[in-house]
């Protein structure tokens, strides 16, 4: 079960992505019967890519593990194709369309969500909520009138467009345990300019733009340089789905297919509104009848909650037993005594004796500089100020830094095997540690395997440390996975207990045999590959 602050985190961020994605759909209905939809299509992408590189940059300013890279292409190629078509079939539909018909035809896509989640995500849709889709379908209906015998072309279209959509964010909810957003936003306007440009270098002279038919003509008409009064519509749409799309792709990763299919009906409002009072395009009596029943249908979606099973808490949902209902999507490792052994006691007893150590770490707090570490001070920093204050000890301190590795060894051979065994299989891996900015980048120097993890949550990135619940809901969150599907294995008992607290499925991890035998009981990996 996902945590409230989780889905509020994703409600928020999917509401703000959907009104501005509102605002490129009315800057796109401006340029459409003027330019090319692959030349608005073109310009877009390439400031959208601007924006994607600047929040890349900017995450790896912060010591955050963004990248482009991927272990899924075929899914990234998939969601591409699904954006484009989506894309290309709403904005053809558009350009015979009033905004705010188009708009409120293509918000059948989160009824077809809903549906679509069943077979492919394995999610219940009760029958009150399946009431609530056959009301949003039946208002979509009248709007197209279909009783009349006038079914418009646009308008299919713009269904078609609705049903990539939909596709579009059920890979998305796929991929998110493995896939930033930002991976996933990039590839997406690596496949528009892709396509834009082929596009432009094949009709761009205009040779099949003659057509009264206005989306044939949007598609094929010529190309031509804008003019100055055309270039803020260009850069809204572009800042508009580069942003907007993020905050889109962050946000429903956190919500179910119900949830984020409800929201999506929310996005509605907008369209319709920008429609009517920026493009005055004036709604017919069958047209708000029927936005009236799809809106309808969408609020009762929204709300259609089917009776919850009795709740068991936290301790239930997250014991080390295995076994449970609840399919595990991503198996968290701490690294400290998980994946490499942590032991500065030991390192110093070799160094000093047992009986100087003793007196060393009772006289210098060095742990809790450790600590501080941790959160994201820098490293060859505290350790100076440290021996500074402690001259007596000035040199055994120093170790902290300059053989640092010394203690942050050997690995654990078996849990790596382990690891990579989970990666083999396709299951998700995680890293939540209490790791310095510094210490990590040093550690995965020294052991390569630090870079296999699908996600990596460091306490100094994220000025975070366990046990905090703040630094497990940053997990959820960024992942969009949901605790009750988060598998996570820790030395500290601390940490275990604040990761049963928020519903987390845990093992208390004293050695690689008995973590594999979890994982083979959760069903992750046959004993053949825990051996």
């Amino acid at each position: 079960m996902q945590s409230s602050r989780t889905v509020l985190w994703g409600i928020l961020l999917a509401l703000g992505g959907s009104l501005v994605l509102s605002v490129n759909d009315m800057a796109v209905k401006a340029l459409s019967g003027t330019y090319p939809l692959h030349e608005v299509v073109l310009a877009r992408s390439i400031i959208g890519m601007g924006v994607v590189l600047a929040l890349l940059a900017l995450a790896r300013a912060r010591g955050l593990r963004s990248g482009v890279t991927t272990r899924r292409p075929g899914l990234h190629a998939l969601r591409v194709l699904c954006v484009l078509l989506s894309n290309i079939t709403y904005f053809l539909g558009l350009a015979a369309l009033p905004l705010a018909d188009g708009v409120a035809t293509f918000f059948v896509a989160p009824l077809l969500l809903t549906a679509l989640s069943v077979p492919l995500l394995g999610e219940k849709v009760g029958p009150r909520r399946w009431v609530a889709v056959g009301a949003g379908l039946l208002g979509v209906l009248v709007m197209m009138r279909p009783g009349a015998g006038v079914i418009q072309p646009a308008a299919i279209l713009v269904l078609l467009s609705a049903l990539a959509y939909a596709l579009m964010h059920i890979l998305t909810r796929r991929m998110a345990p493995t896939e930033g957003a930002l991976a996933m936003s990039f590839w997406t306007q690596v496949g528009f300019i892709a396509v834009s440009c082929a596009m432009g270098l094949t009709v761009g002279g205009g040779q099949y733009g003659q057509s009264d038919n206005a989306s044939l003509a949007f598609l094929l008409r010529a190309w031509h340089w804008p003019a100055p009064g055309d270039w803020p519509f260009f850069l809204a749409t572009g800042l508009a789905v580069s942003t907007g799309g993020h905050h889109d792709r962050a946000g429903l990763p956190a919500l179910r297919g119900g949830a984020g299919g409800a929201l999506r009906v929310c996005g509605d409002p907008h369209g319709g509104a920008l429609g009517r009072a920026d493009l005055r395009h004036l709604a017919g009596r069958r047209r708000l009848d029927g936005d009236c029943a799809h809106r309808r249908g969408g609020s009762l979606y929204a709300l259609a909650r089917d009776a919850p099973g009795p709740r068991r808490g936290g301790r239930a949902r997250g014991r080390s037993d295995g076994g449970s209902a609840v399919t595990v999507q991503a198996v968290v490792f701490d690294i400290g005594n998980v994946l490499i052994e942590w032991n500065p006691e030991r390192f110093y007893d070799a160094t000093l004796g047992e009986e100087r150590r003793r007196a060393m770490f009772e006289a210098v707090p060095i742990l809790a500089m450790n600590e501080r570490v941790d959160l994201g001070a820098v490293w060859a920093d505290e350790v100076a100020a440290l021996a500074a204050r402690h001259p007596d000890w000035a040199e055994p301190i120093s170790h902290w830094h300059h053989r640092w590795i010394e203690m942050a060894s050997p690995e654990i051979p078996g849990s790596v095997r382990l690891l990579r065994a989970l990666r083999g299989r396709g299951v998700p891996v995680f890293a939540l540690s209490n790791f310095g900015r510094e210490t990590f980048a040093h550690a995965l120097a020294h052991y390569p395997f630090l870079g296999e993890f699908d996600r990596a949550f460091v306490s100094g990135h994220l000025a975070l440390a366990k046990p905090d619940a703040a630094i497990y809901e940053a997990v959820e969150r960024d992942s969009g996975v949901a605790p009750g599907s988060l598998l996570f294995a820790d030395d500290r008992p601390e940490n275990i207990e604040a990761a049963r607290a928020r519903g987390w499925r845990t093992h208390l991890f004293t050695g690689p045999e008995g973590f594999a035998e979890r994982l083979v009981a959760e069903g992750l990996l046959t004993l053949e590959d825990a051996a």
